[in-house]
């Protein structure tokens, strides 16, 4: 990608880092979705409905007597599967929306097992996969 040129901004003058963007206008757009804006504001919320933090929405829950906050997507998914999430297991918003946590909104993933496997354990790992994940209705992607 050539970078000569300058920032498509009005006035920055700055040469393009990314996207006909600087470096500081690109950053601002990657973070923020538009390159003028310095800080996104804050999530207008009600008290007690827990908080954000990179985007993500957390709840507060007492476990073995002692609070701790965890991922409101997370929780979305275990009470949809009906149990703990796995080590293994990650939970996805399919529109990218980190503060949308609806089960339609949500997908289980799961971070496969480390490649250079002998195939007795990946028939293992394959069994144990399908035991677990089975029951799951599965949807054929276009």
């Amino acid at each position: 990608m050539s970078r000569e040129g300058i920032c498509a901004v009005d006035g920055c003058g700055k040469p393009i880092h990314s996207r006909r963007l600087c470096r500081n206008h690109y950053h601002r757009f990657w973070r923020n979705g538009d390159p003028l804006v310095v800080k996104r504001p804050a999530p207008v919320r009600k008290a007690g409905e827990g908080t954000f933090n990179n985007g993500y929405h957390f709840t507060t829950v007492t476990v073995n007597g002692r609070q701790r906050q965890i991922g409101t997507h997370r929780l979305v998914m275990e009470k949809y599967l009906g149990r703990k999430l796995y080590p293994n297991e990650n939970v996805h918003h399919k529109n990218g929306d980190r503060s949308h946590n609806h089960i339609e909104n949500l997908e289980l993933w799961v971070k496969t097992q480390p490649s250079g496997q002998r195939p007795e354990d990946l028939i293992a790992w394959a069994e144990e996969i399908i035991a677990r994940y089975g029951h799951l209705k599965c949807v054929k992607r276009a």
